[in-house]
């Protein structure tokens, strides 16, 4: 993980009013657990959950 996966994910996305703060909130986790070469990324919801501090179903929820 790196600071640039996470500061290009929230950039991309910082301007976007159909982005919702939960949304944001899952994205930046997401981009946490990216792989920096293929930014890959495959952390379950409720791992999702249990950083952002939501829900599992509001992560399922902004994940869709």
């Amino acid at each position: 993980m790196s600071i640039s996966v996470i500061e290009s994910a929230y950039a991309t996305y910082l301007g976007d009013k159909r982005v919702t703060g939960t949304q944001m909130a899952v994205l930046i986790c997401l981009a946490k657990f990216a792989n920096d070469g293929t930014l890959a990324t495959f952390p379950s919801d409720s791992k999702v959950a249990q950083y952002s501090h939501f829900a599992p179903s509001a992560v399922l929820n902004a994940r869709k």
